[in-house]
């Protein structure tokens, strides 16, 4: 049995598969434990960089995050966690960092080198994952400090790297990476798409939890707002989605103009 895990900075996802059929045994996710250090990346390298952060990182990951959901794909699909025969893992760079517990602060410190590229020879009980003690655990390797091992298995899994068409590849997460090209070349970039998600710099702007106005509608009579909010809560923010709605409502209804300030 094999397990493809994806470390994203909000969300881990993970499948076992047989590897001889391909068929998936059991598929699972859950948030990533290291959000209490930070939502987005930046922080969780400061937080790593204090006295014992690598350790509380690490563990917040393998011991809260993976370890849980291993145990319960196993579960789900009856079998030993010894089964388990080897690991792959995307993730982006500082992800990456804080998974085998090396320094990330390179990753945000010019000249923007990060600690290691690719980690070769890596085994299941080196990072205490419940899974075969010598079942290897393959990390996609990083680009560079902001493009990870996420674009890189998303980009050969496409194989827009073996097709003579310009094919654009997005990797919407908190942390955005694209890469564009074909056979002849690549070219990658990041970028923080977390704030956009979660309405960065908004007085009210939150994650699409309960409680977040995801959709709205403004009746260009009355000027009266439906809100559309997520779970059966009362309103507590406005999500990412929510902040585009209302923008593009308030200048269908006249009530901003085209450079977005308030007709009065």
């Amino acid at each position: 049995v094999g397990c493809a895990i994806d470390i994203g900075t909000t969300t881990v996802s993970m499948v076992l598969v047989d590897m001889c059929s391909g068929k998936i045994l059991a598929k699972g996710s859950s948030g990533n434990g290291q959000i209490r250090y930070g939502a987005d990346v930046i922080n969780r390298i400061i937080e790593q960089s204090r006295q014992g952060g690598k350790k509380k990182l690490q563990d917040a990951i393998v011991k809260e995050t993976l370890s849980p959901i291993i145990a319960n794909l196993c579960k789900s699909a009856g079998i030993s966690a010894r089964s388990i025969l080897r690991l792959c893992i995307g993730a982006n760079t500082t992800m990456n960092h804080l998974l085998v517990g090396v320094d990330a602060d390179p990753v945000r410190m010019d000249p923007y080198i990060p600690s290691f590229f690719a980690w070769e020879g890596l085994l299941a009980r080196d990072l205490n994952l419940p899974a075969n003690p010598l079942a290897p655990v393959v990390i996609a390797p990083n680009i560079g400090s902001y493009v990870g091992g996420d674009i890189t298995a998303g980009t050969l899994a496409t194989t827009i790297w073996d097709k003579d068409e310009m094919s654009l590849f997005i990797d919407l997460g908190t942390n955005g990476e694209l890469v564009f090209g074909n056979r002849d070349f690549l070219m990658s970039c990041a970028c923080s798409a977390g704030p956009a998600f979660e309405g960065g710099d908004i007085s009210c702007g939150m994650r699409a939890t309960d409680g977040a106005i995801e959709a709205c509608t403004i009746d260009k009579d009355t000027m009266e707002p439906t809100l559309t909010v997520v779970g059966e809560q009362k309103c507590v923010g406005i999500c990412g989605s929510g902040i585009i709605d209302i923008i593009s409502e308030l200048f269908r209804c006249g009530i901003i103009n085209a450079r977005g300030l308030f007709v009065r």
